[in-house]
């Protein structure tokens, strides 16, 4: 059995759903999500946050039908 925390840091790679829903979730809260994304980056181009995270920032936007926020394979850091 693979047992996963939720604080575990991930890394994800967006789509373009995912990057419109990326910056509604922080314009949202007033905050600028650029600043966020920079914080997030890496130099690979995926985003680097916890398992968490992930499931606020896009859940909304995962949904059955259209593309998906982000792709289906994330890797789960140690």
């Amino acid at each position: 059995m693979l047992i996963i925390n939720l604080n575990q840091q991930c890394l994800i790679r967006e789509r373009p759903r995912g990057v419109a829903q990326f910056n509604t979730h922080f314009w949202e809260l007033r905050l600028n999500p650029e600043t966020y994304r920079k914080l997030y980056s890496q130099k690979d181009g995926r985003l680097k946050m916890m398992l968490w995270d992930v499931m606020k920032i896009y859940g909304p936007a995962m949904i059955m039908g259209p593309p998906s926020a982000i792709d289906t394979e994330i890797e789960v850091l140690d």
